[in-house]
């Protein structure tokens, strides 16, 4: 397995540190962005009550899923302590360098990962 140079990882460390702190500004933005809609005045009919459950919907999905990446960055930050970073956590193999450049908490390698899309939905592929 090649061994990332101490640049390497000092830059990867950074990349997650940088998207962990837009994550966690943007899950504080969006409780104080529901606060404030929750306290506003009562919904004038319908369409708007519609509109109104819909963005809510659209709201909670993004809130779950910068909590998932949180959650994967937080992941990412443990493999580099434990000095796993960049091995797939399903074969041990290096994951290729464009793979971990496009996706910095990546865990497993593009064969596993691709493996593992198919079987959690096999007629798609």
């Amino acid at each position: 397995m090649n061994t990332p140079t101490q640049e390497q990882m000092e830059l990867v460390r950074r990349t997650l540190e940088r998207r962990a702190a837009q994550l966690k500004l943007e899950l504080a933005e969006h409780g104080e962005i529901h606060d404030r809609t929750d306290a506003g005045p009562g919904v004038a009919d319908t369409k708007d009550l519609a509109s109104s459950q819909a963005t809510d919907e659209v709201g909670a999905a993004e809130v779950e899923r910068d909590r998932d990446e949180l959650r994967q960055i937080e992941a990412a930050f443990q493999r580099l302590a434990q000095g796993r970073y960049g091995q797939c956590v399903d074969c041990g193999d290096t994951i290729d360098a464009a793979r971990l450049a496009a996706q910095p908490a990546a865990t497993r390698c593009l064969t596993c990962q691709q493996q593992r899309e198919h079987a959690q939905h096999p007629g798609e592929h």
